[in-house]
C-alpha cells in the first residue's frame, strides 16, 4: 500500500464522492491510499484507524470459515465506505476487505475526526446507509439457493453491479464449485442464451 497527500486529487475525489457531512468540513486532512490486487484494506487482525472511501477499483468482502475456507460475500465497486463497522462497534469485525484490482481510497483518521463526525447528522446518515448495505449483503448470503447455477446467476444479478463476470477464480469460490464445473455451467448458460461471452474468461448476463 502506498499513500500520499495530494490536495488536488483529494479535492476532486471529495467533490465526485459527495459524502454528506464531509463536503462542509473544509479543514479535514485526507490521505490518498493506493492498493495493489491482493492487498487488504480491512483485516480482523489489524486495527482499523481510518474511514476508507473507495474512489476507484474493485474490492471483495469475505470471511474465513471455521475450517479456514474463504467465503466471499460480495464484490464492491466505487462509492463504498469501509471502517464504519469497526467505528460503531469499537472493535474489529470478522471480515476482510481485499483489493481485486488496483484500488484508490480516501482515508480519514478516526482518531482525529471520529468524535467530530459522530456529531454530524449528514455523515451519520451516510454511515447508516453503508451499514444497511452490508447488512443486506449478509442477509442475502443466508438465503442463496443451494444449486451452483442458481448461485452463479444470483451473484451476477445482485452482487456484481455491472452484471459482468471477469474473475473466474473468485466466482468459483463464491458459488463453491470447481473451476471445471464453473466452465461447464458457463458454457451451458451461453448455449441457452442466458449469458454471452465477451472475451477470454469474461461473460455478461443477458438482460
Amino acid at each position: 500500500m502506498e499513500k500520499e497527500r495530494n490536495e488536488a486529487a483529494v479535492k476532486r475525489y471529495v467533490q465526485e464522492f459527495g459524502i454528506p457531512g464531509l463536503t462542509g468540513h473544509t479543514d479535514l486532512i485526507y490521505e490518498v491510499l493506493y492498493y495493489q490486487p491482493g492487498e487488504l484494506l480491512i483485516s480482523p487482525v489489524r486495527e482499523t484507524s481510518n474511514f476508507l472511501f473507495l474512489v476507484s477499483g474493485t474490492v471483495q468482502i469475505y470471511y474465513l470459515t471455521e475450517d479456514g475456507e474463504k467465503s466471499v460475500l460480495t464484490a464492491v465497486n466505487p462509492t463504498a465506505m469501509f471502517g464504519e463497522l469497526e467505528f460503531v462497534s469499537h472493535k474489529n469485525g470478522k471480515y476482510f476487505v481485499e483489493a481485486l484490482t488496483a484500488v484508490t481510497c480516501l482515508a480519514l483518521s478516526m482518531k482525529l475526526y471520529g468524535r467530530r463526525l459522530y456529531e454530524d447528522v449528514g455523515f451519520l446518515h451516510f454511515l447508516l446507509e453503508s451499514l444497511a448495505f452490508k447488512l443486506k449483503i449478509l442477509s442475502r448470503e443466508d438465503t442463496i439457493t443451494p444449486q451452483a447455477e442458481d448461485k452463479l446467476l444470483y451473484y451476477l444479478k445482485h452482487v456484481y453491479p455491472d452484471h459482468d463476470l471477469k474473475n473466474l477464480g473468485t466466482v468459483a469460490s463464491q458459488v463453491r464449485c470447481s473451476r471445471r464445473h464453473l466452465h461447464r455451467m458457463l458454457n451451458s448458460l451461453c448455449e441457452r442464451g442466458v449469458l454471452e461471452k465477451t472475451g477470454r474468461g469474461k461473460y455478461r448476463l443477458v438482460e
